[in-house]
């Protein structure tokens, strides 16, 4: 069962807002979605959700699930941008779920992901992404499955290089740097 609490058992005020944000929505089960949404909210405190149109469909609008997720990589401790977009039928088909390119004009991602970049209206680079979880999706499983691959994935490989010039590629300057964006700092290391 899903609950209105945050793991400080503080009321968590994006709980409201999805509501809000649902009511504009054509899911046929909103309760699913909502319990989906509070899973991760309550996870992840630098995760929001907003109301986007539909990939598909411009005139629909679905719960897209956005920010930062912590990762371990090498030892210490990173926040990589993702998105999850649940679709108009989900549960019955599977997430739609990217890492987010915060800067393409410095950074760029692993070539198995630079491949399908989309760049979204807001201006970045959205690298969707294909992992046996996503793939193997069912109605049954649950979405904190996809988000503990993800950071397992992104902890074994990390999945934004630096841009230098001759397009040669300098993994350590995002994970060193703090990027400013609209959910957090990106690649901040917080075991400094």
């Amino acid at each position: 069962m899903h609950s209105l609490y945050n793991q400080s058992n503080k009321v968590n005020p994006k709980v409201y807002k999805l509501d809000g944000l649902l009511v504009s929505t054509s899911y046929q089960n909103k309760q699913v979605i909502k319990g989906c949404c509070q899973e991760l909210l309550n996870a992840y405190d630098s995760l929001d959700v907003y109301n986007v149109p539909n990939p598909g469909k411009q005139s629909a609008r679905v719960i897209e699930v956005q920010g930062t997720i912590p990762i371990n990589f090498k030892g210490r401790v990173y926040h990589i941008m993702a998105s999850i977009i649940l679709p108009p039928y989900f549960p019955n088909v599977a997430p739609l779920v990217h890492l987010i390119n915060p800067d393409s004009k410095r950074f760029v991602a692993l070539q198995k992901y630079d491949t399908k970049k989309i760049l979204f209206p807001n201006g970045k680079y959205y690298y969707p992404l294909s992992f046996s979880e996503i793939q193997n999706w069912s109605s049954h499983k649950q979405i904190m499955r996809i988000v503990k691959q993800l950071v397992q994935e992104f902890s074994a490989e990390y999945p934004l290089y630096e841009q230098t010039n001759q397009s040669t590629l300098f993994k350590g300057s995002l994970m060193n740097n703090q990027l400013q964006s609209k959910t957090g700092y990106v690649g901040q290391n917080t075991n400094a």
